[in-house]
């Protein structure tokens, strides 16, 4: 770093640490379908372009095409860009933020990856959580439980976030879990998952955020959040949820 330069944020390390312990061979396959979705020109560019150079349409074509034969080489390769759009709000998936890693699984994600890519990772995904909650960038539309739901389509564990999640800023989770109830996520009265992209991770993943949104320790840091929040819109909003959790 340079005199003058600003340091990286904990996210931009993040993705800088991806593209170092990603720094695979370009791989000789798009693991997407071929003359068939993508654009004829940037299908045939797609892998002639650095990686750290692809332009962010490159990689939104590559998005509308349906996976094929998607292997870890292919995952590892494109994963940095990746990470780095994501970082800086430009999500690549059009069809939703939340099945924009799915590719991962279909790569064998988390067995056939080796314990630092999966570090590298775990990582990301803590910055990018982290972000959302000291900035409430969830406003941009893209929700805690939105960026939960992204990690259990890559077939990411949860437990880690989760835990990071009951040692956050009592009221950053608060309003982030409120937003979420109020927009496209969280629970329903019935006690189920809202988001449909849930329906997509599997069967385990989905019990486990039903239990965390049910959780007494998830329950309390709500409580604290009421009695610090100053806003008393957000104050109401808190309490419905409240209530909501305790007739799950």
């Amino acid at each position: 770093m340079g005199a003058g330069d600003k340091p990286l944020t904990p996210l931009e390390q993040a993705v800088e640490e991806a593209y170092k312990v990603f720094a695979v061979p370009t791989p000789i396959s798009t693991g997407v379908c071929k003359h068939c979705c993508m654009n004829p020109e940037i299908e045939r560019d797609f892998l002639k372009v650095s990686i750290r150079e692809m332009p962010p349409d490159y990689v939104a074509d590559w998005y509308f095409a349906a996976l094929e034969d998607m292997t870890h080489d292919i995952a590892a390769y494109l994963l940095p860009k990746i990470f780095e759009l994501i970082s800086q709000g430009t999500w690549p998936n059009a069809v939703g933020e939340e099945i924009t890693l799915q590719f991962l699984a279909e790569a064998g994600y988390p067995d056939d990856w080796l314990p630092d890519e999966r570090r590298v990772v775990d990582a990301f995904l803590i910055a990018l959580i982290d972000k959302t909650l000291a900035e409430e960038t969830f406003h941009d539309g893209v929700g805690l439980d939105v960026l939960l739901c992204m990690a259990s389509n890559a077939n990411v564990e949860l437990g880690p976030f989760l835990d990071h999640l009951y040692r956050a800023d009592d009221l950053s989770l608060a309003r982030a879990v409120i937003f979420d109830f109020y927009l496209i996520g969280g629970l329903n009265m019935d006690g189920n998952l809202v988001n449909a992209f849930w329906e997509t991770a599997s069967a385990r993943h989905r019990a486990t955020m039903q239990s965390w949104y049910r959780s007494p320790e998830l329950t309390a840091k709500l409580e604290r959040a009421f009695f610090a929040e100053t806003d008393p819109i957000w104050q109401g909003k808190i309490s419905d949820a409240i209530e909501m959790m305790r007739h799950q």
